[in-house]
């Protein structure tokens, strides 16, 4: 919580006591100002020793790129600042390379409970309850990611509301809103709506060799006794990112700006700097335009044929009939996928869903209304690609 400048974070021990958060330094109080409201499944927190040393963590991370290792730590030390949106972060990669441990690290180290990686709920009721009880939530092993819980992930990282009536009343409701933690894991990257991937990072975990396996006994054991100098390390950065935040100034912001201007400020206190941070930052997005261009059908036949015909100019109808005919020379029969759009109106709305993506890879789109019929131009644009936020 944040009161008059000051961060706090509840150890949730039977002696109520808080770390409190200054610019300039950091203490447990014995008896915080600040009211917590906890819940029966928390458990209590580690007492952090300064110094401490937060990349300490890094080994018993299985990251090796240097970027990513730089996003994990700044998502790490953002999740212990309320009131601004976070991004999920989506955790990926083939069996054995410890995507479960990550979950579960991240989760003792930022919201210790009983249920570290809860089970994914299978309606909107049963989500909306967890995001009541939970700051941090982390799933696990996730396969697919349906169209309610994309949307309602997006709702729970940026404050949007739910709303759900009144038990015993016919017109009363209860109004729910969150800006929470988000993490989820799984073998392949889940996450295939571009409202949500933009609101994303991606983590690609490597498989672990058998001479770095150990046992999880053993690995449970070194991360608990590293553990406090682990939590030492993120409140020192935590001071070092207060100091500097108010220094901070981009000359523009990416999507989730918020955490693009914490996340500059953690980079710093961490001993990278902010052009380091933006550059990998720009990196994941630039990976999730890839991520989402691959994953849409329509999107990829899109590119083939406008790499072709450098620019094209129609009604919706003939650019889904030109766009139909160049998947059949591609062998994909469009009657038979599901998600290649049956008429032309449908086509337009995918193509708005992915105009922005479109226009990071070069591909411009550009919709005209011209007497009562409706044109679509589509361009090929030189420059493509995205750009790093460069500070000033």
């Amino acid at each position: 919580a944040f009161q008059e400048n000051e961060l706090w974070y509840d150890l949730t021990d039977n002696r109520w006591r808080a770390v409190k958060v200054t610019a300039n330094d950091w203490c447990i109080v014995d008896d915080p100002s600040v009211l917590f409201k906890r819940q029966e499944h928390q458990r209590s927190q580690c007492e952090p020793t300064p110094p401490g040393d937060i990349r300490k963590l890094l080994q018993f991370v299985n990251i090796k790129n240097k970027d990513q290792q730089l996003l994990l730590l700044v998502f790490l030390v953002s999740c212990f600042i309320p009131d601004f949106p976070h991004p999920v972060l989506a955790i990926y990669g083939q069996q054995g390379s410890a995507k479960s441990g990550l979950c579960r690290i991240l989760k003792k180290l930022i919201d210790p409970s009983l249920l570290e990686t809860p089970h994914f709920p299978q309606d909107l009721p049963g989500f909306v309850q967890l995001l009541e009880h939970h700051w941090a939530l982390f799933f696990d092993n996730i396969s697919t990611l349906p169209y309610w819980m994309s949307d309602t992930l997006c709702k729970a990282v940026t404050g949007d509301g739910f709303t759900k009536r009144k038990l015993f009343t016919n017109d009363k409701d209860i109004i729910y809103a969150f800006m929470r933690c988000i993490g989820l894991n799984g073998i392949n990257q889940v996450i295939n709506r571009p409202d949500l991937l933009e609101r994303s990072i991606l983590i690609e975990l490597d498989r672990i060799s058998e001479i770095e396996r150990k046992p999880e006994k053993v690995l449970w054991q070194q991360f608990e006794q590293e553990k406090p100098a682990i939590m030492g390390g993120i409140f020192n950065t935590l001071v070092k990112t207060l100091h500097i935040m108010p220094t901070i100034k981009l000359q523009k912001y990416p999507r989730m700006a918020d955490f693009a201007v914490w996340g500059c400020a953690i980079a710093q206190a961490l001993g990278e700097t902010k052009e380091a941070f933006l550059t990998a930052y720009a990196n994941n997005m630039s990976r999730q335009n890839e991520q989402i261009l691959s994953d849409s059908l329509i999107a990829s036949i899109l590119g083939r044929f406008i790499d072709r015909e450098k620019q094209w100019s129609g009604t919706p109808t003939e650019l889904l009939n030109a766009l139909s005919y160049a998947a059949q020379e591609q062998g994909i029969n469009t009657f038979r996928e599901k998600s290649w759009p049956k008429a032309a109106h449908i086509l337009v709305r995918r193509l708005n869903e992915f105009k922005t993506n479109l226009a990071l890879d070069g591909i411009q789109i550009i919709n005209e209304i011209r007497g009562k019929q409706r044109r679509i131009t589509v361009n090929k644009i030189p420059g493509n690609g995205v750009e790093s936020d460069v500070a000033s």
